[in-house]
């Protein structure tokens, strides 16, 4: 009976055991199929925009999918059994994933490169600069010439010779990106979430190349003329007017006259009329017409100080300028040539007769700060207004709760309260409201039987018979010509 049972239940269990392990295979193979084409997706998410990228970081999360779908396709082999579409899988995708991995290393591989032409690009930009900053320097000193031939020869084919021998790295190096970032896009395989990885690919590739092209191609064009050497044509025409020294005085003196004339354009704007002038003269004006009167004195010579800063440091950035002008005027004062000769002299007292007018200017009108005499005047003058309205007052700045009455004029019952103020618009806003003030403060203290004893004089059969006005007084300048000169001789 025993004997029996035992072979029943081995029978049992060799009959369920290959469905149990059928069941097993099937459902490893569903998600390893699953799981790989999530990590192609993945793969391809990661290789977006990796061809702008700096860095590899989009390509190594790409190679590692790579290994991650290997393992992936390991276990698909281990549990693919009879299934056709398991089997074509693991038969097909690892070669293609070598495949897609060589790609990626190639990539990688000129990652490293790519943006390796944009110092070229910038040494050429500088080097240009250099050469040039010297041939200006002797085109600008004609008493050099025969050292600035030698010189700017040497250092043009130096340059040269230095920028060719680059550029010939470049294309070099070039080629060898170029080829394989070709080889990269041999990857062709475009099976199911296969095709959004082989686009990113060539995306990938195809982004890297133009971006090499593009910059090797600003390379040769900012290295051209430098790579010329003394054949570049600036560098031809400087040595010609080296050779020649009446063409090379000539040719400084027609940059400097043009340099002047730029000097006097910009120079009007700090003349009486010029817009920046204009400008600081306004705000002084605002100063003292559009704000209140307290602290008026501090708050316009303040203001007249920083219009003077202004106007000072553009001042001397004009001494400075033509200052520089008339340094290289005098480095072609040696010319024996009478008409350059004479159009040396010209300039030259043109150019320090405007310098001494530039200098004595800081002297007129707003350039002088608070030691404006009209500034002053006008203060001074407002000041008196204000007294002379005061004058005849029975009280002067007579105190009350809340502040002080400018001028309170007395007459046995009948009284007058007088504020005094700027005829501005800020002048008689603040007017009307302290008149208000200063009745609202009377009438409460005499309700409240505090008026003061002089105030007092001012209640007739039990009322308070006070005259409230504001009086006004011109202080506002009236235009730019009460504060600043409004002329100045013209540079010739």
């Amino acid at each position: 009976m025993r004997t029996r049972l035992a072979t029943f239940l081995t029978l049992a269990i060799l009959a369920v055991a290959p469905a149990d392990a059928n069941d097993d295979s099937e459902q490893v193979r569903r998600e390893a199929t699953e799981k790989l084409n999530q990590l192609l997706d993945q793969t391809g998410s990661a290789l977006s925009g990796a061809g702008a990228s700096t860095g590899t970081s989009e390509l190594d999360s790409a190679l590692g999918h790579t290994t991650e779908i290997a393992s992936q396709l390991e276990l698909l082999r281990n549990a693919r059994g009879e299934d056709d579409a398991a089997k074509r899988m693991t038969e097909v995708w690892p070669g293609k994933n070598q495949e897609l991995r060589r790609s990626l290393e190639l990539l990688k591989q000129v990652k490293q490169q790519q943006f390796s032409f944009e110092p070229l690009l910038a040494t050429c930009k500088t080097s240009e600069d250099q050469l040039m900053g010297t041939v200006r320097a002797y085109l600008s000193a004609p008493d050099d010439a025969d050292e600035g031939i030698k010189t700017v020869t040497e250092r043009a084919e130096k340059f040269a010779t230095e920028t060719r021998q680059q550029l010939e790295a470049a294309e070099r190096s070039w080629g060898e990106q170029e080829r394989l970032l070709e080889e990269s896009k041999r990857f062709t395989f475009d099976e199911g979430s296969w095709r959004a990885v082989r686009d990113r690919v060539q995306e990938t590739a195809g982004a890297m190349q133009e971006h090499m092209q593009t910059r090797l191609e600003e390379s040769r064009t900012a290295c051209g003329k430098l790579a010329q050497g003394v054949s570049n044509p600036e560098v031809a025409s400087a040595l010609k007017m080296l050779n020649d020294r009446d063409l090379l005085v000539k040719t400084a003196l027609e940059r400097i006259a043009g340099d002047y004339e730029a000097w006097k354009k910009e120079r009007r704007e700090l003349k009486p009329g010029g817009k920046f002038r204009q400008e600081n003269a306004d705000k002084l004006l605002q100063a003292f017409c559009d704000q209140d009167e307290y602290q008026l004195a501090d708050r316009v010579q303040r203001v007249a100080d920083e219009v003077a800063s202004a106007m000072g440091n553009l001042q001397r950035l004009y001494l400075e300028r033509l200052q520089r002008l008339l340094d290289d005027l005098k480095a072609v004062e040696s010319t024996k040539t009478p008409a350059l000769k004479a159009e040396v002299s010209r300039q030259k007292r043109n150019m320090s007769a405007a310098y001494k007018r530039l200098e004595e200017a800081g002297n007129l009108g707003i350039l002088r700060g608070r030691n404006n005499p009209m500034v002053n005047m006008y203060l001074e003058n407002g000041n008196k207004k204000h007294l002379a309205l005061q004058t005849g007052c029975t009280a002067m700045e007579y105190e009350i709760p809340g502040g002080r009455i400018d001028c309170v004029n007395i007459s046995d019952g009948s009284c007058e309260v007088i504020e005094i103020k700027p005829n501005s618009p800020t002048g008689r806003s603040a007017g009307e409201e302290q008149i208000a003030q200063r009745k609202t403060v009377l009438e409460k203290l005499n309700t409240n039987n505090e008026l003061p004893e002089l105030m007092k004089r001012c209640v007739k059969d039990g009322s308070l018979n006070i005259r409230y006005q504001v009086k006004y007084y011109e202080y506002c300048p009236v235009g730019t010509e009460s504060i600043d000169v409004l002329t100045e001789d013209a540079d010739e």
